[in-house]
């Protein structure tokens, strides 16, 4: 059951984002956090600062921009990811190297889409032909992307979904839960989501069984500009500026 953290229309700041997702992180029976935001409020930088914080390079991350299928997505997270696979170099080198071989000799069969370079070593990296998104790689794809159980993933971008349906999407996630044991993180702009009613219904439909916490991010004023000018020496006479501006504009509002 979803646990709606901010109340009514309320949101939270960065710090307490920051100790909401810490907390979903250790929770063992957490396993999605919704982000949800404006745009340009700082959700995918406040996210991808704190993992690779606690995390390191051992996370995912992925956009949905531009995908319009299950698959892409999937190769889109492989190309993004950080250091889970080289823990497991000595088993996976040799069976991953073999299905690549075999991909590459017959790749003039197979659709010609660009190229994902996995780097599975320091000084060695294995081309990985678009045609995983075909018919022929889609196996390999599927089993090399099943090596990410109990990963840390963060889709991002829900809102710009082109054309994969947000059901297939939350669907997918409950795969990666249900069978991969990951932990997501969802990443969405709710006010251009939920414009489109057919998003708003499955998203509402999927709450309850998909997400555990969700929160909005929300930071006040002066806590944004603490973070863009944060290493300008004039930034208590600048905060007083735009704060004194926002009052006035405010004031001003209120008696038109």
């Amino acid at each position: 059951m979803t646990e709606y953290i901010n109340q009514g229309n309320s949101g939270v700041s960065r710090e307490e984002a920051k100790s909401l997702l810490k907390k979903f992180l250790e929770n063992k029976n957490y396993k999605v956090l919704a982000i949800k935001g404006n745009r340009g409020i700082g959700k995918t930088h406040l996210v991808q600062n704190f993992l690779y914080q606690h995390q390191g390079e051992y996370y995912y991350y992925a956009s949905v921009f531009g995908l319009s299928s299950i698959e892409q997505l999937k190769a889109r997270i492989l190309a993004n990811y950080k250091n889970n696979l080289k823990s497991n170099l000595n088993l996976l080198n040799k069976f991953i190297t073999n299905v690549f071989e075999w991909l590459n000799r017959n790749s003039p069969r197979l659709d010609r889409t660009p190229k994902i370079d996995f780097v599975l070593q320091e000084k060695s990296s294995i081309p990985l032909v678009g045609s995983l998104i075909s018919v022929g790689g889609d196996l390999a794809l599927n089993i090399i992307f099943n090596t990410l159980k109990n990963s840390i993933i963060c889709i991002d971008d829900l809102e710009s979904k082109s054309k994969l349906p947000i059901d297939e999407l939350l669907g997918f996630v409950e795969y990666l839960v249900q069978e991969l044991e990951c932990k997501i993180i969802l990443i969405y702009n709710q006010n251009i989501l939920l414009k489109d009613e057919a998003s708003k219904t499955v998203l509402d439909d999927y709450r309850e069984k998909v997400i555990d916490r969700e929160f909005q991010l929300d930071p006040k004023v002066e806590e944004n500009l603490d973070l863009i000018f944060k290493d300008n020496p004039d930034i208590q006479v600048i905060k007083s500026v735009f704060i004194a501006f926002l009052s006035l504009v405010r004031y001003s509002s209120k008696n038109v």
